[in-house]
């Protein structure tokens, strides 16, 4: 994880310029995000874990009311909700303060006792490559379901792809235009997602 500190303290980061961090430190220990002591439902300040300090002039707009079910390319992914039960990921980058993202309703059927727990089907959301640096182009890989399953949407889609089989999986990742999965079992599969058959092998 790369320091952004020196570009975050002058405000809103360049693409450029955390490309360029990113290549000059690349051992150091993630940063943090904490909330601020005073109420605050939607900033939060910055931790160095190397340096031992709060950074509460960098403020952050991260609403701590949402869960947060990934980070990917700088970007974290939050979980709402909208009417019937439908679970929305949502897309927000608190360093560059892009736009936000609003991905299409999951097809995920929640029973009604279990709507306090419904933020928590979501388990992990991945991204290909970050949105600000080709907007036309990025993939998202969603983990989801009690007994979790794929989703995958293209940037401009307007509905997840499931592909088949799908289900029991442990963990995902991204690697060369490819996903990997880990089956339950302890099995890896890859996905090829930019094609047009996205079943795995």
């Amino acid at each position: 994880m790369f320091s952004l500190l020196p570009f975050a303290k002058n405000g809103v980061l360049c693409p450029n310029s955390i490309i360029k961090q990113r290549n000059r430190c690349n051992k150091q220990l993630p940063l943090m995000l904490l909330i601020p002591n005073q109420d605050d439902d939607h900033q939060r300040v910055v931790y160095n874990i190397s340096e031992g300090r709060v950074y509460n002039n960098i403020r952050l707009q991260v609403p701590f009311s949402k869960r947060c079910c990934g980070s990917s390319r700088g970007w974290l992914a939050t979980v709402d909700t909208i009417e019937q039960g439908c679970l929305v990921v949502v897309l927000r980058n608190p360093f560059t303060k892009a736009k936000l993202i609003f991905l299409p309703p999951l097809d995920i059927l929640i029973a009604k006792y279990e709507t306090s727990y419904n933020v928590h089907y979501v388990c992990k959301v991945i991204l290909s490559i970050d949105p600000t640096m080709n907007p036309e182009n990025y993939m998202i890989v969603a983990l989801y379901g009690r007994w979790p399953m794929l989703a995958v949407i293209k940037a401009g889609q307007n509905t997840w792809t499931y592909p088949s089989p799908n289900g029991n999986f442990d963990d995902v990742i991204f690697y060369k235009s490819k996903v990997y999965t880990l089956e339950a079992m302890g099995d890896i599969e890859s996905l090829d997602v930019f094609s047009s058959d996205n079943n795995p092998s």
